[in-house]
């Protein structure tokens, strides 16, 4: 609808309401062959839910994540990317966040954002990560955590896991 998220996905949380902050997870497949994107799921979690979620992640998946993200260098990613031309959402989801991977080039991707009623909160990185770096992040995750994941999937998007390629980071 274009409209802004009003509702969290998990609990039902009024997100507009002030001071709730929460993420919106968005995640694209490009039709090349038709020059279409089309939206495989979008959502928003609020915080509190964000926090309660982690719960269902399992140590050793926890594990391997951290050392995943350690890719990510925060501060020198912004640093060049304010250098660039201040700040423009485009250059933060220009590519990927872990692969550096280019938006142009990927068939799925996943874009993450957090919000504070209808405003984005820029002071938070926003996202985009690749069909690459989600293949490689899926497959660190360990059975129980994946079939959480799975089951998460069928419950709030109806979708059985086949048909999702990139895990929910929300």
């Amino acid at each position: 609808t274009a409209a802004p998220f009003e509702r969290c996905l998990v609990c039902d949380r009024n997100l507009l309401e002030p001071g709730v902050m929460y993420s919106v997870e968005k995640a694209i497949r490009r039709h090349a062959e038709f020059n279409l994107e089309d939206t495989i799921t979008e959502a928003a979690v609020c915080m509190d839910c964000m926090v309660d979620m982690q719960q269902y992640i399992s140590e050793e998946s926890r594990e391997v994540l951290m050392q995943y993200y350690q890719r990510f260098n925060p501060i020198e990613r912004a640093e060049r990317l304010l250098s660039i031309e201040g700040y423009s959402l485009e250059n933060w989801i220009q590519e990927c966040v872990f692969t550096g991977k280019k938006l142009e080039d990927c068939n799925e991707f996943q874009l993450t954002a957090f919000f504070s009623g209808k405003q984005m909160m820029l002071h938070f990185a926003q996202l985009m990560v690749s069909d690459s770096a989600g293949k490689e992040l899926a497959e660190l995750l360990s059975k129980e955590t994946r079939d959480h994941l799975d089951r998460f999937m069928g419950e709030h998007f109806g979708l059985p896991p086949e048909l999702v390629n990139l895990p929910l980071l929300i």
